[in-house]
């Protein structure tokens, strides 16, 4: 694994990061025990997270892109709130940092 390559475990989170990662969405979900993914991303990556979606099919429970960087908590409890209505047992963020971040403040 190069540095442009990386797992990151912590707690409560795991970060795949790397060229390609896409591949591996199914065997991450699987991974944790679940079914449904929230995908979590921005406006801007749309493209990215039409591939993510198809790539889990079913198992694609709904898309939240409404991150930015230093995301306000009311819409993280936004987030949460969807994620719990469409029955979402992980979350997949999807491209940079502001997603990332999102993401384990939701979880």
């Amino acid at each position: 694994m190069s540095i442009s390559e990386f797992v990151y475990n912590g707690r409560g989170t795991r970060v795949v990061f790397g060229s390609g990662a896409l591949v591996h969405v199914w065997r991450e979900v699987r991974e944790l025990n679940a079914r449904r993914a929230l995908i979590l991303s921005g406006l801007d990556q749309a493209k990215l997270v039409e591939s993510v979606a198809a790539e889990l099919g079913a198992g694609a429970a709904g898309v939240f892109d409404r991150a930015t960087m230093h995301v306000p908590a009311s819409i993280v409890a936004e987030a949460r709130a969807v994620a719990v209505s469409l029955e979402a047992d992980c979350l997949i963020a999807i491209a940079g940092q502001s997603s990332i971040g999102w993401a384990k403040a939701s979880s």
